[in-house]
């Protein structure tokens, strides 16, 4: 960011700079000033996102281009950008790149093909826009069209996304379950079973992980070191004491003058305790990246807890069943775990290498989002809305017979076939 800033700083009027940079700074909050300043600053001419990470065998994140030119003074502002996708496949860029040499004049009709698309947007969707997400003026009308739909409301507004637990430090509070195991029986009452990305596999939660979790309701449980000596022996004498300097050391324990350094980062006090169902899902995550938690047994120590915000459950005249809140989360964590939801997410969230995205509540709040609980007193979308929770309740987002039977149930529900979108 401050090189590219540096480097547009430096050009006379009327030149060029094109760069590559991580995609990420195209949708970091962090980095939104620096976005409307390139605006102010700068007619972007290209923008590109490079979804080959083979290009660069060096990159471990996505790849961005842009080239942007220095306004003459008084000369009227570029209105439009070109734009260039390309997908997360093999070849797919430089297949991308020899038809974009094609494409010439900025308004040369869009191309819209499996292995990229190349079209042009105006410069207000920059200056407009919190990120730069490179949405296509065929598929944004799609999505505006979705989210005016009856009983499609936003994650946002259905669930309470909320970030897990942070150690400071997991190599002294996060251990397998078989290191738990082996301590005195005691001090096992100490660990809770942690939630991490290592551990949801295929839409379930497996018990690989548990974090020392010295905290009640009402707060740390162990205020002293001499409480802590005499609660965990052998778990602070080989996992806490010796690293004690760097515990004590950590950034928010300074910032905040504490003193109990066996204390994690952050808690979560006001959530982690709560016996809410809930769904767990990974920080970077893809089908499968998402898994219930109904009796509220898990941390989260690595990712994210999706709170429901309803508190209700429904009965179903048409098919004189109940649906309940547990009823509903399965139903969406069929939703969550299948590949349509996640082309839909590809137009908010940015990715990583394998395809995984960034499931922070920032991004992923503004997707559309099916309101089941309004939607299951309707018999054909009530009807929808169990078949969708049975396969929740047992995900298999592995199996291909699982996956398409859920992406037709998903799209039924959205009323647009998801997978359509560029």
């Amino acid at each position: 960011m401050a090189f590219v800033a540096r480097a547009l700083s430096a050009l006379k009027p009327g030149g060029t700079i094109g760069a590559l940079m991580p995609n990420s700074v195209l949708t970091l909050q962090s980095a939104q000033k620096w976005r409307e300043w390139l605006v102010d600053e700068a007619d972007i001419r290209f923008l590109g996102s490079l979804g080959d990470y083979g290009l660069f065998s060096y990159a471990m994140v996505q790849v961005a281009a842009v080239v942007m030119t220095k306004p003459m003074n008084g000369a009227p502002r570029s209105e439009m950008t070109k734009v260039l996708v390309a997908a997360n496949e093999a070849d797919s860029t430089s297949f991308a790149l020899r038809q974009l040499r094609k494409h010439s004049g900025i308004d040369a009709a869009p191309v819209y093909d499996p292995e990229f698309r190349i079209f042009s947007i105006r410069r207000d969707n920059f200056s407009n826009s919190t990120t730069w997400n490179m949405t296509s003026p065929r598929t944004a009308k799609q999505l505006d069209r979705l989210s005016q739909r009856l009983g499609i409301l936003s994650v946002g507004e259905l669930f309470h996304v909320r970030q897990g637990v942070r150690t400071g430090f997991n190599a002294a509070f996060l251990l397998k379950t078989d290191e738990v195991n082996q301590l005195p029986k005691k001090e096992r009452q100490w660990f809770k079973p942690a939630a991490t990305n290592d551990s949801i596999i295929d839409g379930e939660l497996l018990d690989l992980f548990s974090v020392f979790y010295p905290y009640s309701n009402d707060g740390l449980s162990l205020n002293t070191e001499a409480d802590l000596a005499q609660a965990v022996p052998t778990y602070s004498t080989h996992y806490l004491i010796p690293n004690k300097e760097r515990l004590s050391n950590r950034a928010g324990h300074l910032r905040a003058n504490r003193s109990d350094w066996w204390g994690l980062s952050e808690r979560r006090a006001t959530w982690s305790l709560d016996r809410t169902p809930r769904i767990i899902s990974k920080y970077f995550g893809g089908p499968g990246g998402f898994a219930l938690d109904l009796n509220a047994n898990w941390i989260v120590v690595q990712g994210f807890a999706w709170f429901p915000m309803w508190d209700t459950d429904i009965t179903d005249q048409t098919m004189e069943t109940v649906l309940s809140t547990e009823h509903i989360l399965s139903a969406y964590s069929a939703i969550f775990n299948s590949r349509s939801f996640h082309k839909l997410m590809s137009h908010f969230s940015p990715h990583v290498a394998g395809g995984q995205f960034d499931l922070s509540p920032r991004y992923v709040n503004a997707i559309p989002l099916p309101d089941l609980q309004s939607l299951a007193t309707g018999m054909q979308s009530g009807r929808l809305i169990s078949l969708l929770a049975e396969l929740g309740s047992k995900p298999n987002p592995g199996s291909t017979s699982w996956m398409l039977k859920t992406d037709r149930l998903v799209c039924d529900l959205y009323g647009l076939d998801l997978n359509d979108l560029d």
